[in-house]
């Protein structure tokens, strides 16, 4: 079987969590391939990656990366967040025309097109990343609206991260029935330091100080907004909270937290994977207050369940609340309700019974739900359904 995969762009380039699932899409097609029973009829693992450069200004290259063969196309510009190559066109129908399997990573809009035309080849499956919201893109949005459904059409399968997401989309719930729910995966190296840490946690914070992070892309649909305002609101000098990340909107949100005169903040912008551990080390528990369903799954979650972490999160028509369900393993709130985001922070920060109870459960639950040996199974079954297509 020839598996291609197909994305705007992916790591070092750029990563994050849909790089993060490619990853293990990967890994998963390995282990299949690698099963005795298709290695006593020589197959072999064949796949490849074509992306985007993130910028502009570079020409195509192609490399390698873990072991796997990556193309990265030329673009020409970005629009409405999407890496316009023609390149990309060509290169999509000529590396997919021998392909058994195309998964396609959903959103970018240039792979939509691909297909409209006829230049991917292939059976076809749509790994749907996130729901897309027209609204947000006003025209353009109601353009593309219709090349969405046109894809999904096509698709042989369609994979999501959760249950939520397909209930929560008036675009993918037609398709229902192609649809396969595969969760995120936190690697096994961090699940196991995630156990190592936890042996020896107490819930018992240092000095009565309470650490608060977040952890994400600073971008319109998570909400960080919110989450600064309601800090504004707790009034008192014990909780400290952290922001991990970057994004387009990190200065705003530095003017926004002066704008408060807020102490105990701090912004660390982009961190290794290293650091970023030793932030959820520190926190007594993680709040992310995403505002859309363009938040699906939030990798992150998991990774913050994996130490023991409580998240407080949203309750959005997308799997995010499924990923860390309500008092099992963190607390959810609506959307867009600062009010009901200061009651849950002062109920994780003031109630120590509480957080020991969730940091329990968060664990446990990462250990039952999101570790890589699962999900490569859940793969295996995919890719052997679709080796029978």
């Amino acid at each position: 079987m020839r598996l291609i995969h197909l994305f705007k762009y992916y790591w070092p380039d750029n990563g994050g969590g849909i790089a993060k699932a490619m990853d293990l899409v990967i890994l998963s097609f390995k282990e299949w391939c690698r099963d005795e029973r298709r290695k006593s009829k020589g197959q072999k693992n064949h796949q490849e990656i074509v992306v985007c450069w993130q910028n502009s200004g570079k020409g195509s290259s192609k490399d390698i990366y873990n072991e796997t063969p990556v193309y990265r196309c030329k673009s020409l510009f970005e629009v409405a967040s999407t890496q316009v190559s023609p390149e990309f066109m060509g290169v999509i129908n000529k590396k997919t025309r021998n392909a058994d399997v195309t998964i396609y990573n959903f959103p970018y809009p240039m792979v939509d097109l691909g297909i409209l035309f006829g230049k991917v080849h292939g059976k076809l499956v749509v790994w749907w990343h996130c729901d897309f919201k027209t609204s947000k893109f006003g025209f353009l949005g109601k353009l593309y609206s219709p090349l969405v459904r046109h894809t999904l059409k096509k698709a042989d399968k369609i994979i999501t991260c959760a249950e939520g997401n397909i209930n929560g989309s008036t675009l993918l719930r037609p398709f229902k029935g192609k649809c396969v729910v595969i969760p995120h995966a936190v690697s096994d190296e961090w699940a196991e330091k995630g156990e190592r840490y936890f042996s020896s946690w107490s819930s018992t914070s240092n000095s009565g100080r309470i650490n608060i992070l977040f952890i994400g892309r600073f971008v319109w649909y998570k909400g960080i907004d919110i989450l600064l305002n309601a800090y504004s609101k707790l009034g008192e000098d014990n909780k400290y909270l952290t922001l991990v990340g970057d994004g387009p909107l990190l200065d705003d949100m530095k003017e926004l937290s002066k704008k408060l005169s807020l102490n105990n903040v701090l912004f660390t912008g982009a961190v290794s994977e290293a650091e970023k551990m030793k932030y959820i080390k520190q926190a007594d528990f993680m709040v992310l207050p995403s505002v859309s369903e363009a938040e699906s799954f939030a990798i992150v979650q998991i990774e913050a369940m994996s130490f023991g972490k409580p998240v407080i999160n949203t309750r959005l028509n997308s799997g995010v609340p499924d990923v860390c369900p309500n008092e099992i393993s963190g607390l959810t709130i609506p959307p867009c309700n600062e009010e009901e985001l200061i009651k849950a922070m002062k109920r994780l920060s003031d109630d120590t019974d509480l957080r020991t109870r969730l940091s329990r459960g968060a664990i446990e639950y990462a250990r039952n739900h999101y570790r890589v040996k699962h999900l490569i199974k859940l793969y295996g079954d995919l890719f052997d359904e679709l080796s029978e297509l």
